[in-house]
């Protein structure tokens, strides 16, 4: 009997863990929701990057100016860039701003919610986007990384952590 015991200790250890987001953030320039969420810090960013079925959601936090220009990658062989069009960001007040997803072969117009605190010192951006329309296999153990084009390069990849 405490063979079989140990056994089934081993069996539970060996088996991969999967992790995710308890809840996924809503995409409407309510900030508070990325409170608790895993965050990578640099410095002059927080940012934090969940895949979630057939999406994935970025947040920034720049202590400073927001960077314009971004990158998504599946594999590290398929890469999209993602700019943001309306850099000037509101004080105090939520906008919706318009990002351009592109490669050499396919264009996605995305929406972004972005504020600027009222002292002007802290920006924070939030986007959705569809993995599906970008990549049609994307799958659960698929290596995606998302990165920030500035000079302080920030890149989050996760890998087999999504639920599809």
């Amino acid at each position: 009997m405490k063979k079989i015991g140990i056994l089934i200790c081993l069996l539970f250890l060996l088996l991969p863990i999967t992790g995710f987001a308890d809840t996924i953030p809503k995409m409407d320039g309510d900030f508070s929701d990325w409170q608790g969420q895993p965050m990578a810090h640099a410095k002059h960013y927080q940012v934090a990057f969940i895949v979630q079925g057939n999406y994935a959601y970025v947040y920034i936090e720049s202590h400073g100016k927001m960077p314009a220009r971004y990158s998504l990658s599946f594999k590290k062989s398929q890469v999209f860039h993602i700019s943001l069009k309306d850099s000037e960001f509101s004080s105090g007040k939520v906008k919706k701003s318009k990002c351009m997803l592109y490669d050499k072969n396919k264009k996605l117009n995305l929406i972004a919610y972005t504020v600027q605190n009222k002292s002007g010192k802290i920006n924070r951006l939030e986007m959705r986007i569809p993995l599906r329309e970008l990549n049609r296999n994307v799958n659960q153990s698929m290596a995606i990384s998302f990165s920030i084009l500035s000079s302080d390069k920030v890149t989050i990849t996760t890998a087999g952590v999504n639920t599809f």
